[in-house]
């Protein structure tokens, strides 16, 4: 795996620097890293070490303009592992990929689930995913009310109130 991933160092610096020319098909080189790393992630789950390698698999996806799977990648590691370094990145790009593409269903939907797995210790974490949820919602009202669907706008806005009553 080692030799693979500085194998493809080149290609995925180049995707880095190169953000245009993002592809929907990996080289070889990276495809085959992808496919060690996700076969050594499933075989050993509970080795340390699969936690950085689930989380490079999901920077190369998003790195290589699939963000669909990436972001899935994301929001998984982030549920399976938000007490680990790579867990809460993981939950933080989930929130700014959806914040960016003002996807707020899956805002709210990707900030529920990590929310419901962070422990009450972790509340910067557990704020800034709160914040991510409580944006989403507020923005779908926001959206409902623009599209003069009143009635499900001000369901969601009285939602929100009761959700959130210091906002």
């Amino acid at each position: 795996v080692v030799a693979l991933q500085n194998a493809t160092t080149k290609d995925i610096q180049e995707a880095r620097a190169n953000p245009a020319k993002k592809e929907t098909k990996f080289p070889t080189l990276v495809a085959s890293l992808l496919s060690a790393l996700d076969f050594v992630a499933k075989e050993i789950p509970r080795d340390p070490e699969t936690v950085s390698m689930r989380f490079s698999a999901a920077e190369i996806h998003l790195l290589y303009g699939l963000s669909a799977e990436a972001i899935t990648r994301f929001t998984d590691l982030a549920i399976d592992q938000i007490v680990t370094p790579q867990g809460e990145a993981a939950a933080k790009m989930v929130m700014t990929q959806h914040k960016e593409s003002k996807n707020w269903a899956a805002l709210v939907d990707g900030a529920a689930r990590i929310a419901a797995k962070i422990p009450a210790d972790r509340t910067v974490l557990k704020n800034l995913v709160m914040s991510g949820l409580q944006l989403g919602r507020f923005s779908i009202a926001m959206e409902l009310a623009n599209a003069s669907q009143f009635e499900q706008a001000g369901t969601f806005f009285v939602a929100f109130q009761q959700d959130f009553p210091d906002s």
